[in-house]
């Protein structure tokens, strides 16, 4: 496994952000089958949202926890959005209130996204109440794969 001095001496992150960038600048990594982005270092990959929180926290979560997405989306890897789960927690969706799922916050804007059979559909909105009539218009179009 990779220390956080190894990391720092191979990518540029910034936690605020989620952007995990090479040496010279250029986005690293590339998406998974299952809609994570994943990053090879030193011929190991890693999860984009792991490296995060070794970047921020030093350590690699505890064995028996993971790594949850807050508003359930997967590529959405700023530091805000990260926080130690069990399993059950991060399959059930403990943390997550209802109305918020496929929608978070990014500076002055809301955003909608959600996969849909590796599909990436993401909409935004000035309003919590405008990105939640988006979700719905979304919804009729591509329904929820499973009723979490």
């Amino acid at each position: 496994m990779i220390t956080q001095a190894e990391l720092k001496q191979s990518l540029r992150i910034d936690p605020d952000t989620g952007d995990i960038l090479t040496l010279k600048g250029r986005p690293a990594g590339s998406m998974t089958w299952n809609g994570y982005r994943r990053v090879t270092i030193r011929g190991r990959e890693y999860k984009a949202h792991r490296l995060i929180w070794l970047w921020v926290h030093g350590e690699h979560p505890p064995k028996d926890m993971t790594i949850d997405h807050i508003n359930g989306v997967k590529t959405d890897n700023r530091i805000s959005n990260l926080r130690l789960a069990t399993q059950m927690q991060n399959t059930g969706f403990y943390f997550r209130p209802t109305e918020m799922r496929n929608i978070y916050k990014v500076k002055d804007r809301y955003c909608v996204e959600m996969l849909y059979y590796g599909k990436r559909i993401r909409r935004e909105a000035k309003t919590l109440e405008r990105a939640k009539e988006i979700r719905a218009e979304i919804y009729a179009i591509y329904p929820p794969l499973c009723n979490r």
